[in-house]
């Protein structure tokens, strides 16, 4: 538990990152340590279990720009490939090489030339052997074939007329076959001896493009049809065809011969593991997932491993929102523990008389906590869907009512426990108060001769009870940020407004009293948010004094800025490093202090910051969270901090920690 936190809400045991793409890779002997990458971190173990992390030796933590062992690695690392005896991975160097390191270690064992960038990387059983795709002449492709330890080339194989190329090495690294296919070629699938450099064969059929494996031995090459779900056993030595297997008509993703080669397996994107007996290809019986409400929806490639812990055991894995779960064949026991949130936490807000927590998350669910023990006590809702995920950075519901019974999404109310809408508010990106009795959102379209609107309606009644006329610069504020004041009697907005001749834009902050719909003040930050969009939209949080807020702007600043008597804005303070930004300000209940998520980097360095107001002097910085932090929220009383992050777990920080402002 990070210094400062009394508790996690949920396992957090993200792997594979809040967008996923990081790579995750499950380790021989135990089968249950994930190898992954991250951003800005070096490579991590993970414990599919407990969710326990570590890194691995020899990367330096929290340094984005390098790491101590493998210098020349920046911002995103994915683990391209792990060798089968679990001792030797592959991530990619910035400068346009494959890097092989020793995962106890850390070490660098090898260099590979990599000019495709995300190049397709397949190793020998002992990583010793690397094949990778490389520019061909006349826009085709090549694939070449390097010992690692030697750091020479050991084949060039050419002209592989494809946009689109995978490749598999024979356990030994002397075999090789080749998978490539473009929008409008068919597929075609060769075999090629490492040793003579020549082609074995050009395997036959109308295959569309799945999965390969060899055999332990490697006399024998697996093949899936990604469409029709049949598997194509060959000789490796001669490419000769030999039994067909059927499977189910789901999309196969990865396949696995047992250690004996005596049972083939695969697993299907619908994640049903498919076993064959060898060599008769007897087909024994399917083993589903054992959640099915959890199915994200067909898994994209890469997104799903296969492995054999013994001849007789098969575990597979897939990933789920930020996390990875492990589940194993032919007994179907998923070995993961869900205790919390599988995505990103998008709201965290604790009931009235502060003895629960409510969160929302990407995964599609809300869940009840106890707010005192930190532990799980009802999932809400799983609300109706056209998938359970939705791994486009939506959440099910951006806000919360206090007692939990509503829940706002965009423009739409839902009664949460059952998941039944309401009603739609004729606004876009609608924001509650506090109370939920009231919300606004952007009404009227925005043309060049036309006022926009702030159009607030009452939640109980269902009637527009104000339209608040914007000024004539805010040219698009759906892509600004709205709050109502701590007593839902004033509104404020804050929106980027383009300037003729300026590349960079300001952002107005507005405020309205919601009695009189009169016009406040104006005060213009001259900020510089970049375009419009979510990565431009600010951050705003009114302060208890009903007339000022803070404010976290594109450019990596904090404001205070008056709204009601359109006072210029004050920096509070900003961030160093480019390309970060402060997110989510938030008050504490006596309005004497805020809080604001920092992405700080690093090992564990995502930060939440606590700053007195209205001196804006930061008082204490809570540290922890493994990746962004998504959400913040104070309990009613004030003792207790909750950080949701994108991992997918929640942090409650005890307030006690922070001094007092003076």
């Amino acid at each position: 538990m990070p210094a400062g936190a009394r508790a996690r809400l949920g396992a957090g045991l993200c792997v594979v990152g809040p967008f996923g793409g990081f790579g995750a890779h499950l380790l021989p002997p135990n089968f249950r340590t994930f190898l992954a990458g991250g951003y800005a971190t070096g490579p991590r173990l993970y414990d599919a279990v407990t969710g326990q992390a570590t890194d691995v030796p020899g990367f330096a933590a929290g340094d984005p720009r390098g790491r101590a062992g493998l210098p020349g690695f920046a911002g995103r690392l994915t683990i391209k490939a792990v060798s089968a005896d679990g001792k030797r991975a592959v991530i990619e160097r910035t400068q346009g090489a494959h890097v092989v390191f020793e995962i106890a270690t850390g070490k660098e064992v090898g260099t590979v030339p990599n000019d495709r960038g995300t190049a397709f990387v397949a190793l020998s059983a002992d990583g010793k052997v690397l094949a990778t795709e490389a520019p061909g002449a006349d826009g085709t492709h090549d694939v070449i074939v390097w010992n690692v330890d030697g750091n020479v080339q050991l084949a060039r194989f050419k002209g592989l007329k494809s946009p689109y190329l995978r490749m598999f090495l024979a356990p030994d690294g002397n075999t090789l076959v080749t998978i490539s296919a473009g929008p409008q070629d068919p597929t075609v699938v060769q075999l090629w001896s490492v040793v003579t450099g020549n082609r074995i064969a050009a395997l036959p059929g109308d295959y569309t493009g799945g999965p390969a494996v060899f055999s332990p031995d490697g006399k024998t090459l697996a093949t899936a049809d990604a469409v029709n779900g049949a598997v194509q056993l060959w000789d490796a030595a001669t490419g000769k065809p030999g039994a067909l297997l059927l499977g189910r008509s789901a999309t196969l993703g990865p396949l696995a011969f047992s250690p004996d080669g005596k049972t083939l397996a695969a697993l299907a994107r619908d994640w049903t593991v498919l076993r064959w007996a060898l060599p008769d290809g007897k087909q024994l019986k399917a083993t589903p997932f054992p959640v099915a409400d959890l199915l994200p929806y067909p898994a994209a490639p890469g997104t799903l491993g296969l492995a054999f812990a013994d001849n007789d055991r098969a575990v597979a894995w897939g990933e789920v929102g930020a996390v990875a779960l492990l589940w194993d064949a032919p007994s179907g026991k998923l070995l993961t523990p869900i205790t919390g949130h599988l995505g990103a936490v998008g709201t965290v807000r604790f009931t009235a008389d502060g003895k629960e927590i409510l969160t929302a998350g990407a995964d599609r669910q809300v869940i009840r906590w106890d707010a005192a023990t930190g532990r799980r006590a009802e999932v809400v809702t799983d609300p109706p869907r056209q998938r359970p995920f939705d791994m486009s950075g939506q959440f099910p519901y951006r806000h919360l009512s206090p007692d939990g019974a509503r829940g706002l999404r965009h423009q739409s109310l839902f009664r949460v426990a059952e998941g039944e809408e309401l009603f739609s508010l004729p606004v876009r990106d609608a924001t509650p108060s506090d109370d939920f009795r009231r919300a606004a959102g952007f009404g009227r379209t925005w043309a060049a001769n036309r006022p926009s609107t702030y159009d607030v309606w009452d939640l109980v009644t269902r009637r527009r009870v104000a339209q608040l006329e914007a000024p004539a610069a805010i040219q698009r504020p759906n892509d600004g940020a709205i709050a109502f004041s701590p007593d839902a009697s004033r509104l404020v907005a804050a929106v980027p407004v383009s300037e003729p001749g300026r590349a960079q834009w300001p952002v107005l902050v507005i405020g309205w009293d919601l009695g009189t719909g009169k016009r406040l003040g104006e005060v213009r930050v001259p900020a510089q948010s970049i375009g419009f969009g979510d990565t431009a939209r600010p951050h705003l949080a009114p302060a208890g004094d009903n007339a000022r807020v803070v404010l976290a702007t594109a450019d990596g600043k904090l404001w205070a800025a008056d709204y009601t008597r359109g006072a210029g804005a004050e920096a509070v303070t900003e961030l160093a490093q480019s390309q970060q930004r402060f997110t989510h300000p938030t008050f504490s209940p006596d309005g004497k202090t805020f809080a604001v998520a920092v992405p700080a980097g690093g090992s564990d360095g995502h930060e939440v910051q606590v700053y007195d107001w209205p001196r804006g002097q930061r008082l204490h910085t809570f540290t922890g969270h493994r990746w962004p932090v998504t959400a913040l929220a104070f309990a009613p009383d004030g003792k207790t901090l909750a950080s949701g992050s994108a991992d997918g777990s929640v942090l409650l920080w005890d307030t006690a920690a922070v001094p007092a402002p003076k």
